[in-house]
């Protein structure tokens, strides 16, 4: 039930720029800490290793940050919406 939603957000984010997939994942990165652990611990291993941000020279951590976690999340109308948002934001 979730796959759809889930491959639907990773398709629009694979189809960004280096420099929009580092301005979507520095976005989203203040609510990371919020998410459930199950959500976090993937993810949490590509969390910006050079500050409290990501580097516009980071994007491939950047991209797998998004990956591990939208893979781990529940895709929930409420979830679908936030990444969604994240990822049309200017």
């Amino acid at each position: 039930m979730t796959q759809v939603p889930r491959q639907s957000i990773q398709q629009r984010i694979s189809k960004l720029s280096n420099a929009d997939v580092v301005k979507v994942a520095n976005r989203v990165l203040p609510d990371f800490g919020q998410q459930p652990p199950a959500v976090r611990v993937d993810a949490s291993v590509y969390l910006p290793n050079r500050g409290p941000t990501f580097l516009e020279t980071q994007a491939t951590r950047a991209r797998q940050f998004l990956g591990f976690w939208i893979d781990a999340e529940t895709m929930a109308p409420d979830r679908l919406d936030y990444w969604t948002k994240a990822v049309e934001a200017p």
